[in-house]
């Protein structure tokens, strides 16, 4: 294990039963190191895993067999409390269909993972919080409700709750899917600063190659395992 990875996963096995007996592998002796501040993208087309390998990194599902750590420390034979922990306080969330709860305002979605938090005072909480709605440009929304924005407004709004609790890692399964190219290009530029800012590592599952740019190092998702993004070859992964 690298002494400067801030995520490590070693051997990662992960199938799913399909009907009664039937067992499809969809993750095959994975191995992958996030280090701080770095952004990655994790790309292949829809169905090769990509979201499993993020629900992994993100204590939401386990793996078969092999070993994840996160500062070192492992989290493939925690109890679920410390897991609950672990996504409460060191990981950041953003979803393609944004994830928004409708019944509470902007402010409120932001700001729903501190509810729980302890480990900023009243007064830091205070000063990132002004800091994220300026910088996103969503200071003169936080007292709207979810269907009162457009989709770019939304994802504004999903990153400022992912980054609020200044996690170490943010999960992006597909953040720009349902975005035009305008907006996406919006997006990509605000969720790169704002990592940069925070030294938040990203990793960002997606199947727009035109995203890459964003990114440190990309990889490709290939029959459930991960190899290097080659862009002279990399159309025969999405056939």
């Amino acid at each position: 294990m690298s002494n400067t990875a801030l995520l490590h996963m070693q051997a990662i096995n992960k199938s799913y039963l399909f009907g009664k007996t039937e067992e499809i592998k969809v993750l095959d002796t994975i191995n992958l190191e996030l280090h701080r501040g770095e952004f990655v993208a994790l790309v292949g087309p829809s169905g090769s895993g990509k979201t499993t390998l993020l629900n992994l990194i993100g204590c939401i599902d386990h793996s078969d067999s092999g070993e994840i750590y996160l500062d070192g420390k492992a989290l493939h034979n925690q109890s679920e409390q410390f897991l609950k922990n672990i996504r409460r306080n060191r990981i950041g969330f953003i979803f393609q269909n944004f994830n928004l709860i409708q019944t509470l305002t902007v402010q409120e979605n932001i700001e729903l993972p501190l509810w729980s938090m302890n480990k900023k005072s009243e007064q830091e909480k205070l000063l990132l919080r002004k800091q994220l709605y300026t910088d996103l440009g969503i200071q003169d929304l936080l007292n709207r409700f979810p269907y009162q924005l457009s989709g770019g407004q939304q994802q504004r709004t999903a990153i400022a709750r992912a980054l609020i609790s200044n996690p170490d890692i943010i999960l992006a399964d597909e953040p720009t899917g349902n975005l035009d190219y305008k907006t996406t290009q919006e997006i990509m530029h605000i969720l790169k600063k704002e990592t940069e800012k925070f030294q938040t590592s990203i990793l960002m599952a997606t199947h727009d190659l035109s995203l890459l740019n964003f990114a440190d190092r990309a990889l490709i998702l290939r029959d459930g395992q991960l190899v290097n993004y080659d862009s002279q070859n990399s159309q025969i992964f999405f056939t």
